[in-house]
């Protein structure tokens, strides 16, 4: 199971945004995938950074309150200014 994951987990690990679009699959639906999670703006393609937080019983909006109070997001403007 986890030499599965470690596998699926490196493929997937491609940064389209930095592959030239004549690289890309050719097949409908892996294009599909590559522009699920796409920014359409054009700006970061399918870059992103995410913190995710697992556990039980955890109170989301007092992570969330907690996250925007210890970062420096509302100063940086942009589209960080949205958190």
């Amino acid at each position: 199971m986890h030499v599965c994951v470690c596998v699926c987990a490196r493929l997937c690990a491609i940064r389209w945004a930095a592959v030239p679009e004549e690289d890309w699959p050719t097949e409908d639906t892996a294009r599909d995938v590559v522009l699920a999670d796409w920014d359409m703006s054009g700006t970061y393609g399918d870059r992103r950074q995410e913190i995710v937080f697992i556990g039980v019983g955890m109170d989301q909006d007092k992570i969330c309150e907690q996250v925007r109070e210890r970062t420096a997001w509302p100063f940086l403007g942009g589209p960080w200014s949205q958190f």
